[in-house]
This record gives C-alpha cells, structure tokens and sequence, in this order.
C-alpha cells in the first residue's frame, strides 16, 4: 500500500508539473536528499489540490499558478498592498 501511494502521488506531481509548472528533471542520489525531495513535492501536490477544492474547481493549477504570477505586491509603510 505504502509503495502504490508513493507511486501515485510522484505521478500526480510529475504530471502537474509537466503540464502547468514547466519544471525541468532533478536528479537527487543520497537517500535523505530522496526522501526530502518526495515530501516536498507532496506538500506541493497536497496545497495545490486543497486550492482547486477551495475554489470548487473552477480553476485549474495552471490558471492558478497564471493569476499568482500577475500579483504585484507594493510595500506601504508598515503594511502591503496586493494587487491583481
């Protein structure tokens, strides 16, 4: 069961990022450096999906990830302003 889940959610990411994050191949050999870099493509994965659920899936990632990229942030005194 662990070895399937594993398997589904590095599939899940690797088609995500194919598809919307344009992400190049990384190439990791030390076990630890593995297992950091499978957590934190599945934090990634996990945030993603709770995003599109939030938004009843009325968005995809890639047009989340589109909208986020537009964001300009402006820093006003103590506070900052975000605009879309």
């Amino acid at each position: 069961m662990t070895i399937f889940f594993a398997d589904t959610a590095a599939s899940s990411v690797n088609m995500l990022w194919q598809s919307d994050l344009e992400a190049r191949p990384v190439y990791v050999s030390r076990e630890d450096h593995i297992q950091a870099f499978f957590l934190t493509c599945f934090i990634a994965l996990v945030i993603a999906r709770i995003h599109e659920m939030k938004l009843e899936h009325k968005y995809s990632i890639g047009q989340m990830l589109e909208s986020l990229s537009k964001a300009d942030c402006t820093h006003m005194k103590q506070n900052y302003l975000l605009s879309i």
